[in-house]
């Protein structure tokens, strides 16, 4: 991606037409207004980059060799829309982190990070119940001495450092959330494309055919990508859960150390998040029309096939009758 030409004008419009904007898919007619308007935009600056047909660029990049952007066909509003890529919304993360990357940096944060997740990799690696005792014993030892410490002074320290840096590493999670949800659709859409190019054969019958689609769910579910998105979707469906963290984002506002920070990412990530998840479920449903189709298409050749063999035997019948 970062080879292409032009390559800083085509992020330039990515970033602004669906991050800029919080949008995860863009019809074409919008997309296409939007492209023409960046034109317009890079010949007023006599930039010689980006020209050419709207239609296009944007075909070329939603197709096998730019592989930028993905077109589909939204069916409940009969149009076709764009998203991004998995692999587009890696590059505008890693750009996105390369002009932050003024954000003063938290060498003492990050390395205790990387040792407690170190540990949390050794204990769950291993499965030494021991360890994961003396792990657990240790840290509730350390609540409790915070626990009487806050008891007897009655003052809770504060590390306006360590708040500030705890916001932005927040923020780089929530963005990178984006990235899964675009690797589970792409992992459905593979399947989807398995299925029209390679699935059915003519020799190949209807219960070969729907035993291949059921291996080939399973193993989606089971993919990395598959469990953190299913596992999305159940916590949206914990009520509780989502009732502590309004709490929890409301208490943001009352913290003097993030006045001078923007909250608006962190304030509707779920709501972004929920756009990607039915983004995915679309792709879902497309599949399985997708499917429909195939098992109905294979059943109506094995009908049809019956059918002649039920008229072969009639016709020999009476031709034997009537001898």
């Amino acid at each position: 991606m970062l080879r292409k030409e032009h390559a800083a004008y085509i992020l330039v419009f990515l970033i602004d037409s669906f991050k800029t904007k919080h949008r995860t898919e863009i019809p074409t007619d919008q997309l296409v207004a939007d492209l023409v308007a960046f034109q317009d935009h890079l010949k007023e600056r006599e930039i010689e980059a980006l020209k050419g047909s709207a239609e296009a660029i944007l075909s070329s990049w939603a197709g096998d060799k730019e592989q930028i952007l993905w077109r589909s066909h939204d069916a409940e509003n009969d149009h076709y829309v764009f998203t991004l890529r998995a692999s587009t919304e890696e590059v505008i993360q890693f750009v996105v982190g390369l002009l932050e990357r003024s954000a003063p940096v938290a060498a003492e944060t990050n390395l205790k990070r990387i040792f407690t997740m170190l540990e949390n990799i050794v204990l769950m690696g291993h499965g030494d119940v021991e360890s994961h005792i003396e792990r657990l014993e240790e840290e509730r030892d350390a609540i409790q001495r915070d626990i009487d410490r806050i008891k007897n002074d009655g003052v809770l320290e504060k590390n306006p450092y360590r708040i500030r840096e705890e916001f932005r590493t927040l923020e780089t999670i929530i963005r990178s959330l984006a990235g899964d949800f675009r690797r589970v659709e792409e992992s459905f859409r593979e399947v989807a494309k398995d299925i029209q190019v390679a699935s059915v054969g003519e020799r190949t019958n209807r219960g070969d055919v729907l035993e291949w689609i059921l291996d080939h769910d399973e193993q989606l579910r089971d993919s990395e990508q598959g469990k953190s998105f299913f596992a999305f979707l159940e916590l949206l469906n914990r009520p509780d859960e989502l009732v502590k963290l309004d709490e929890r984002r409301d208490a943001l506002r009352e913290i003097p150390e993030l006045a001078d920070f923007d909250l608006t990412e962190v304030m509707n990530f779920e709501r972004r998040l929920l756009q990607e998840a039915m983004r995915v479920n679309k792709t879902v449903q497309r599949l399985s029309r997708q499917l429909r189709r195939v098992l109905d298409d294979k059943a109506n050749a094995e009908r049809q096939k019956m059918l002649q063999q039920i008229q072969k035997i009639l016709s020999a019948f009476a031709n034997e009758h009537f001898v």
